[in-house]
């Protein structure tokens, strides 16, 4: 059986763009974040990491996937780092996909659960 998780380290720009900082986080279906390679969604970032502590060093946000690591115990797929050269969001992003009919039902966005036509 499948657990399709991980311990996700992700990798982003200090706020001034000159140094890096990590957030960590069990979860599954991180295909979700991987949509950001595609389009440069900060949405998805934001979904899986906003509610986790920022740490400043490499080596303290590898300490952290090993701990958070033995909490869970097995993962499929391990510790893995995403980098990503952008500035996390301080708020959460806009949609990319708000709007497109293919992601409503009901008036309602889909992927953010927002509503998107005025009745």
């Amino acid at each position: 059986m499948s657990s399709d998780n991980g311990i996700y380290i992700l990798r982003t720009l200090t706020k001034d763009g000159k140094g890096f900082e990590f957030r960590v986080a069990e979860r599954g279906a991180i295909d979700n974040l991987y949509y950001f390679d595609k389009t440069g969604d900060l949405l998805s970032m934001w979904d899986y990491f906003h509610d986790c502590p920022v740490i400043k060093n490499h080596d303290m946000a590898f300490e952290k996937a090993i701990e958070i690591g033995k909490d869970y115990g097995y993962t499929e797929y391990g510790i893995c780092m995403k980098e990503i050269d952008k500035v996390f969001p301080e708020t959460k992003p806009k949609c990319p996909d708000h709007g497109l009919t293919d992601y409503q039902s009901d008036d309602v966005c889909m992927r953010c659960g927002e509503k998107v036509k005025e009745n």
